[in-house]
């Protein structure tokens, strides 16, 4: 739910770098500039919504769609870990492109870098200290 509260937020500020493939669409015409999907990324979907961001085009997510995804009732675990993996893949992707975004996506990417790539890392280092 909160993930959802932040896609939305992201949206109402610029756009938001992270999508479902579920559900998006894209203007063909936007698609076929950036030279379509991604096809050495995990994340082709958030991934190209930030490309579409990047030149200067909103990606957003919408507040009154609905849709139902069906996820693994076996390897639910190795399932939402490869999508975070994917997800990870695509910020470190991004990073090199931060330089030239703007204003509002600019701080968004920032944010979501930093919470997909250096976050997970200090998460990992509180637990080695803990033990």
């Amino acid at each position: 739910m909160f993930y959802n509260v932040v896609r939305l937020a992201e949206s109402k500020m610029h756009s938001t770098p992270v999508f479902h493939g579920e559900l998006y669409a894209f203007r063909r015409e936007l698609l076929l500039g950036i030279g379509g999907f991604p096809t050495s990324l995990g994340a082709d979907d958030s991934h190209t919504a930030t490309r579409i961001a990047l030149a200067g085009y909103r990606s957003i997510a919408v507040d009154n769609a609905w849709c139902i995804e069906e996820v693994p009732s076996r390897g639910y675990n190795t399932w939402r870990s490869r999508r975070a993996q994917h997800l990870v893949q695509h910020f470190a992707a991004t990073f090199r492109s931060l330089p030239g975004a703007k204003g509002v996506l600019k701080r968004i990417l920032i944010a979501e870098t930093y919470l997909h790539l250096v976050n997970s890392w200090i998460l990992v280092m509180a637990a080695i200290l803990l033990l």
